[in-house]
């Protein structure tokens, strides 16, 4: 029996940046009022391991300071950010997810944390930080191949490779995440990941015209900053 197709979904990039500033809980709370189906999200990890929702490795770009986050307890990373940002800690964003059933969530682990922790290592903290009723609505991506290799070992939840760096994962993916330059030089690279039987996301687009383009190419979700924005008929 064949498959019914996935349909093209927009996923709320980091949140919606019209509710909020990047990865808080205002910004994907605001996402899933517009009606967001998909949300990403990134991690970060404190001096004591503590699965944060935060992009970069360093404070710089959205506080100005020059702190690492791994360099910071999760006390210390609330005190230097408070004036500028209100970072959840990854607990805090599931207790939000149990809330937002309608909503799938992908949470990408940077590969910062390698510089830490083994593979092994890493998969056995997401394993103690996720909840089991929220297996089957969280995707564990990442561009580090061997993350999300031993994340799938031990944890059902899908994954899927963010493909900018060259560690491709060895056992088999659901998802795909891709900038979305790459399909515009070789749209043929969605219908090669398709065969495989993996989704393709593109990222990142906040232009209208721009997403239906991607969609009329194949795409299976594209990622985008302005999701209210985007769900808005011209």
């Amino acid at each position: 029996m064949q498959k019914t197709p996935p349909q093209p979904s927009l996923v709320a990039h980091r949140g919606d940046r019209a509710g909020g500033i990047e990865n808080t809980l205002n910004a994907f709370d605001y996402a899933a009022k517009h009606g967001a189906m998909f949300a990403e999200c990134d991690i970060q990890f404190t001096r004591e391991y503590m699965p944060v929702v935060f992009h970069d490795a360093d404070l710089e770009r959205l506080c100005g300071l020059c702190h690492d986050i791994a360099d910071l307890s999760y006390d210390e990373l609330q005190r230097l950010s408070a004036t500028y940002i209100n970072i959840p800690s990854l607990t805090a964003l599931l207790t939000w997810l149990k809330r937002t059933p309608q909503l799938t969530l992908f949470l990408e682990i940077k590969e910062d944390i390698g510089m830490r922790k083994t593979a092994h290592e890493v998969a056995q903290l997401m394993r103690q930080s996720l909840p089991k009723d929220l297996y089957g609505r969280i995707v564990l991506i990442s561009m580090a191949g061997a993350m999300l290799d031993a994340c799938k070992n031990i944890l059902p939840c899908k994954t899927g490779w963010v493909a900018e760096g060259n560690d491709q994962p060895s056992l088999a993916i659901d998802y795909i995440f891709m900038p979305f330059e790459d399909v515009l030089k070789t749209p043929c690279i969605i219908e090669d990941w398709h065969e495989k039987d993996v989704q393709v996301g593109l990222y990142t687009v906040n232009n209208q015209a721009a997403a239906q383009q991607l969609f009329k190419l194949g795409a299976d979700f594209v990622e985008t900053d302005r999701f209210s924005d985007m769900m808005v008929q011209p």
